[in-house]
């Protein structure tokens, strides 16, 4: 992992870098305006002396990035825990090779939350990685880089090289899983006599792929003569070691502080997504092999035990759950700076929740165990391998326990439902994802939009009914599906033989569109993988919709009804329009088009300008690209000059700027080799589509020409 970090603050650096946090918190802006106003700290954009991504890691079975983000002080963040307080935001971006491509974001509040002792304060966000198309056979692993760029109060561009003003920038390498279609349903195991002998050469301890064998079969209460006579136990003796001395070290090891061996695997971190009540950790793995096997296999597992101590006594005695992530060996495709996997747990929160007045800070502790379960039930035990982290999180203000049920609609289409926000915009029309005044943050829904949330509550599943609804009126209300699949988590049934019970629920709606609501705490934890409520299929909607959730204890006759509060949300699912004929003359009944005067597919001489019309037009314009292929032909353009004048492309300036009606632009062909092109319009809106931040309306248009000598 690799972060960009500045921490020699001096005092009088620090009196300038209060002064211009105070300042940054008024404007909302890190523009230069900040360093103008405070020089002294101009070379301390970057600073992490309050806020801190500490590491990021990516769980392939999940598709999912996590980053834990530490508060460093008790002020800074514009309000207590009963205000707004203020946002701390992470865009994600990943590299396969060929440069940063874009993820989108993701936030969480923060407040001033005294006594310092509680700090830091660890924070957990995370986001899907959509790795379709990038999944290559076993064989071949793909490790590509994931960058988090945090900072305060201000959303990230959507550059990858932006330093932040507050906050840091990290990447990491992070492993996809194999083509699902390729691999069999259940990876075969790898001998263990095959495994030392392919370890020997990177030198690993040959008690190592023994460990897994040997430690299940004590788990399970096997003597030595039962384990002996495993199959891949049967040579011990001409590999070097004997069953005996593998024992006899596992049955005397007791680790005596936080960690036991290190070598292979270490915690780093743990924070929680205050949010979705889930708590995230992140592994580094430092080897290219001594996993059980390559991605063609079985490998191995990464187990993580999480416990809460709830009155912040020192003791850790809350077990919450153990949760898991496949690791293996990589060989040559390993970086030159490890490996970073991370794990999450969804927990119940619902019996210690405080009211905003009474920051509610507990301590956490996860416990890492290679190929073995750690314990459930001593939160100092340590097994062979791993370690152990303790941390700070603070748990989400709510209802105090005992005053009955209490529903919690978190987000919208993957956004905080505190970043949806019309008064910024105007008050005249709905926009998304706030906080900030630039006008490309501002986005409506499309597609299929999830709504996130939960409900608190000590019943069992099952015992509550509720559906999510919108309306367009403010006043007649539909159901806005009646299929609904659950991921439930079942962490009862963990096991090291099944170390991720995760189980697809499918729901058809009751009459009247209710669905029960499956997660609980009773009798023993049930979670939503996502804690998703409803997916709102919005392919025919356009413009300001509302939502909110309805929901009874009377499961049969759907009595005694209560409702969340209403959320606004503006929805568009209108994408471009174009037509691909050829045309000379711009059509202004399409909302992308392209034209080279004159007519396409036509020679020019090199050194002759070529010119011509575009037209992107979106009421939620976000930008517009005019590129010249193949690029290789594009000789080196001096300073001063332009290929395509006067611009080739621009984002939304204002949140009434919807695109170019009709843009004239010019080609200097002196620029350009002899030969054939073919000029590309690509333009975008700024919606959410499928509640996928980096998913937007696009379309592309091509026209073509030839330039000779």
């Amino acid at each position: 992992m690799t972060t960009l970090k500045n921490d020699a603050l001096t005092a009088p650096v620090l009196l300038e870098l209060n002064k211009a946090r105070n300042y940054h918190s008024l404007t909302l802006t890190a523009s230069l305006a900040d360093k103008v106003a405070f020089p002294v700290i101009s070379t301390y954009s970057n600073s992490t002396y309050y806020e801190e991504i500490t590491c990021v890691g990516y769980n392939p079975a999940m598709s999912r990035i996590e980053a834990v983000v530490n508060i460093n002080q008790i002020s800074g963040y514009n309000g207590s825990l009963c205000t707004g307080g203020s946002v701390e935001y992470v865009r994600f971006f990943v590299n396969y090779g060929s440069g940063f491509q874009d993820l989108g974001i993701t936030t969480f509040s923060v407040h001033d939350i005294p006594p310092a002792t509680d700090h830091p304060i660890s924070y957990m966000v995370y986001m899907n990685l959509n790795d379709a198309g990038h999944e290559k056979l076993c064989g071949s692993p793909v490790v590509p880089v994931v960058r988090a760029i945090l900072q305060w109060n201000q959303a990230p561009t959507s550059n990858p090289s932006q330093v932040p003003f507050f906050g840091n920038v990290v990447d990491i390498h992070i492993q996809l899983n194999p083509d699902k279609l390729e691999l069999p349903v259940i990876k075969p195991i790898v001998p263990i006599a095959d495994l030392l002998t392919l370890y020997a050469k990177d030198k690993i301890d040959t008690h190592r792929p023994i460990f897994p064998v040997v430690s299940a079969g004590l788990a399970g209460g096997k003597n030595v003569a039962v384990i002996a006579q495993s199959g891949d136990l049967q040579h011990l003796a001409t590999l070097g070691t004997t069953l005996d001395s593998v024992i006899s070290s596992i049955s005397s090891f007791k680790a005596t502080g936080p960690a036991s061996n290190t070598d292979f695997e270490e915690l780093t971190c743990v924070g929680l997504d205050t949010d979705t009540d889930t708590l995230g950790a992140v592994i580094k793995i430092k080897r290219s092999s001594g996993y059980g096997g390559d991605l063609c296999h079985a490998g191995s597992t990464e187990f993580v035990a999480f416990w809460a101590d709830w009155n912040n006594t020192g003791n850790y005695n809350s077990y919450l759950g153990t949760t898991a992530v496949a690791v293996h060996d990589l060989n040559g495709s390993f970086p030159a700076d490890d490996l970073y996997y991370c794990v999450s747990l969804p927990v119940n929160v619902s019996q210690h929740l405080k009211a905003c007045a009474t920051p509610n800070i507990i301590r956490i502790r996860a416990v890492l165990s290679w190929a073995s379960l750690p314990s459930t039930t001593d939160s100092n035990a340590l097994n062979y391998y791993g370690n152990r982290l303790d941390t700070h999180v603070q748990v989400r203000p709510g209802q105090d326990a005992g005053k009955g049920v209490q529903e919690v609609i978190y987000a919208v289409g993957g956004v905080d439902i505190s970043m949806i926000d019309d008064v910024a915009a105007g008050g005249t029309d709905l926009a998304v994802f706030g906080g900030s005044v630039s006008p490309s943050t501002y986005r409506p829904f499309g597609g299929v939009i999830d709504i996130q949330g939960s409900f608190d509550y000590t019943g069992a599943p099952g015992t509550i009914d509720y559906q999510v609804q919108y309306s367009s009126d403010g006043t007649n209300w539909f159901p806005v599906n009646d299929t609904l699949t659950n991921y439930m988590i079942f962490w009862e049934e963990l096991s090291v033989a099944n170390p991720h019970p995760l189980h697809v629920i499918t729901q058809n709606a009751k009459p009247g569109g209710w669905f029960s609501y499956l997660p609980s705490l009773s009798p023993l934890l049930h979670t939503e993988e996502n804690n998703m409520l409803a997916y709102w299929p919005t392919s025919t909607q356009n413009g300001l919709y509302y939502l909110r959730m309805a929901w009874t204890t009377d499961t049969v006759n759907h009595t005694g009804v209560q409702y969340s509060q209403v959320i606004k949300i503006m929805v568009w699912n209108t994408n471009f329009t174009l037509t691909t004929v050829p045309h000379a003359t711009l059509d202004t009944t399409k909302t992308l088009d392209l034209v080279i005067t004159g007519g396409d597919c036509k020679t020019y001489k090199q050194g002759e300008k070529i010119n011509g019309q575009l037209r992107v037009q979106s009421k939620y314009f976000g930008s517009w690209n005019l590129s010249i292929q193949p690029s290789g032909h594009i000789h080196t353009i001096p300073a001063g000059s332009l290929l395509i004048a006067p611009a080739s492309g621009r984002s939304v300036g204002a949140l009434t700027d919807m695109g170019d009606t009709v843009y004239n632009w010019t080609i200097d062909t002196q620029f350009l080799d002899p030969c054939g092109y073919t000029l590309c319009l690509y333009g975008a809106d700024r919606s959410i589509l499928n509640s996928d931040g980096s998913q937007f309306h696009w379309e592309e248009l091509f026209v073509g020409f030839s330039v000779i000598a």
